[in-house]
């Protein structure tokens, strides 16, 4: 995270290798990936009907980072879609304001996305998704709600998609201090 200028920046680490390698930026792909919802829910269609996305890396030093989605056609036009994503950082040492070694802690971010997609006709189609942000360092704690939204226009017989996106336009409900 930047110097404590923003909070929650583990939202925005890509669910799959796929998005990964592609530097996050895939907002407009609309071939039926399930983990593309995480980051442009008006890509969710009946074509992601009952697809699951898993992922878990491994990182070094006890850090683990994991991440679900699940989607659900509810009718022809409209896609349902959940998410979990979790980073934890493991143990980390504790010091005192001199640099003394005061015992250890644990860090930890969890995320859950609720989404619905609609297919609004043949070439447009819209999304929200609202997720739950909760973020633990060592005593202190942190909740936020978020939203993402954003409108795709997809014409395949061109091989041709724009997506128009907006993210994490949210609250910190509870911040990790009073003040």
């Amino acid at each position: 995270q930047i110097g404590g200028l923003t909070s929650f920046n583990y939202a925005n680490i890509p669910g799959s290798a796929r998005a990964a390698a592609m530097g996050g930026s895939y907002f407009a792909m609309k071939d039926g990936d399930v983990h593309l919802a995480q980051f442009n829910p008006s890509l969710l269609d009946s074509s992601m009907h009952q697809k699951v996305g898993l992922s878990f890396v491994d990182y070094f030093d006890g850090i683990a980072m994991g991440y679900a989605t699940y989607a659900h056609r509810l009718k022809p036009r409209i896609t349902a879609g959940a998410t979990m994503q979790f980073c934890n950082y493991g143990k980390q040492t504790e010091l005192d304001a001199l640099g003394y070694e005061i015992g250890q802690f644990t860090a930890s971010d969890y995320t859950l996305n609720l989404s619905v997609g609609y297919q609004i006709d043949s070439l447009w189609s819209g999304g929200l998704t609202l997720k739950t942000m909760y973020s633990a360092l060592a005593n202190y704690s942190s909740v936020a709600l978020a939203l993402d939204g954003g409108f795709t226009y997809s014409k395949p017989s061109k091989n041709f998609s724009a997506s128009m996106v907006f993210s994490n336009l949210g609250y910190q409900l509870k911040s990790f201090t009073d003040n």
